[in-house]
């Protein structure tokens, strides 16, 4: 009963914040559900869970809905963040925790959600048996019956998307949505993680758990605030740069590039390896100070590669590479150095948030050990998120965080309302650009 009182008093102590975070293991969960704490559910718009995959889903969904008299989405993680504890990267190595996230009705004054069912079934059976174009097709026809009617206005209105991480179809979501063509809010989110051996990413929807979908959570800020997107990566350009001459969207391999200065496409492995100076066996080491990008909009966002594949001679990345894509050679960075670096630009001339999101891949997590708890820029202020299998930045990325922060009029106005409709049309051209370059570089290389 001890705990019983004790989360009574915070809940007492003042008036609610727009967004709150907090962490619990499942028997503390079932502790307070058996009390009947409802958490002030009756202000809060939509709850957040971030959950270890090692945890039953059903049954932190059904401890949460005793809780919450509002929409509870849970997500798989390949590790969570939060501003809650220690450090931003929380460790759930020993006590698997649920980590939760409220957002009032003061903050959202609208949530609507929509599941779509993804083309991926052949996929996930190791099998490559639709065409790129019928995968859209289908995805179009079930955005095609969305109907909300949440404002367009920038900084109000944003889409949080889930995406299941072993779909493979975050691209061909993304290319259905700007050939829909009603849908002018940024799509911010990341695809569903899980620790190492889990086989499955799943997410719960509030209908059921899903494990071959997306879901869209339509969201429109009260008028009194508003949100800003934030991006950040820890690569620079090199000066060495290619086009992808030959690649798999759906198994998500590259085997062959063109060199600027040849006209003959060559075997990708062969190609790196030169650049790299380094054998064929030697090439995944050396890769790991390295990633690669794709000019989107002016901006590089990052591709990075899974794995060398030396039987098959293809590179396996972690996000669709397309034929025609131009692939930049980065070089790594500290990470902590540049995300604060990055937050700073970023933060100067707003107030403090009032809390966010935050979406960043497991690869940043994994291959900077020594890096993570030097991370201090969220810190004072209200975010969780999770670390993704891919982020969703309105095109698929990787190794980036991704974040949403909210903030308050009252704080300070809003200097880049019209920002959104810049990237919503930057990111809709690309895939129509990349078509186009794409259909340029076949010809070139058919008539040669």
């Amino acid at each position: 009963m001890h705990l019983a009182a004790l989360f009574r008093g915070v809940l007492d102590a003042g008036s609610r914040p727009p967004v709150r975070v907090a962490s619990y293991t499942l028997e503390v969960l079932e502790e307070l559900a058996s009390a009947g704490i409802a958490s002030n559910s009756s202000d809060c718009a939509l709850v957040l869970g971030y959950v270890p995959s090692c945890l039953d889903f059903e049954q932190v969904h059904r401890l949460l809905k005793r809780r919450y008299n509002a929409p509870c989405i849970l997500t798989s993680t390949a590790g969570e963040l939060s501003s809650s504890g220690k450090g931003l990267y929380v460790s759930n190595e020993h006590e698997p925790k649920v980590l939760i996230q409220e957002f009032s009705k003061s903050l959202f004054e609208r949530v609507e959600m929509d599941t779509i069912e993804l083309p991926c079934e052949d996929i996930l059976d190791g099998e490559n048996r639709i065409s790129p174009s019928v995968r859209r097709e289908r995805i179009a026809k079930q955005l095609s019956q969305i109907n909300h009617e949440i404002s367009p206005e920038p900084g109000r209105s944003l889409v949080l998307t889930l995406v299941n991480g072993f779909s493979h179809c975050e691209n061909w979501l993304m290319e259905a949505v700007y050939q829909d063509g009603r849908f002018s809010q940024p799509f911010i989110g990341g695809s569903t993680g899980c620790l190492p051996g889990a086989g499955h990413a799943p997410f719960h929807d509030e209908q059921a758990l899903r494990n071959q979908h997306a879901l869209l959570c339509f969201i429109e800020l009260h008028e009194d605030f508003y949100f800003r997107l934030f991006k950040s990566d820890n690569f620079l350009p090199s000066e060495h740069n290619w086009m992808v001459a030959e690649s798999d969207p759906a198994e998500r391999t590259v085997s062959k590039l063109l060199c600027p200065q040849d006209s003959r496409p060559r075997e990708a492995i062969e190609v790196l390896c030169q650049q790299l100076d380094c054998q064929p066996e030697e090439l995944q080491q050396r890769l790991v100070n390295y990633s690669f990008a794709t000019p989107v909009a002016g901006e590089l966002f990052v591709r990075s590669v899974s794995w060398v594949d030396l039987e098959k001679r293809c590179l396996h990345f972690y996000c669709d590479v397309p034929f025609g894509a131009e692939l930049i050679l980065m070089e790594q960075q500290s990470l902590s150095e540049q995300t604060e670096r990055d937050y700073q630009a970023f933060a100067e001339g707003l107030p403090q948030p009032l809390g966010g999101v935050l979406f960043d891949c497991i690869q940043r997590r994994r291959n900077n050990p020594g890096e993570l708890e030097k991370i201090q820029c969220f810190k004072d202020f209200p975010i969780a998120g999770f670390s993704t299998f891919g982020e969703l930045f309105g095109v698929n990325l990787n190794e980036t965080l991704c974040a949403v922060f909210f903030y308050s009029h009252k704080d300070g106005r809003d200097s880049q309302r019209d920002a959104e409709l810049d990237d919503y049309n930057d990111y809709s051209g690309y895939f129509k650009r990349q078509q186009s370059v794409a259909r340029n570089l076949w010809r070139a290389i058919r008539f040669r």
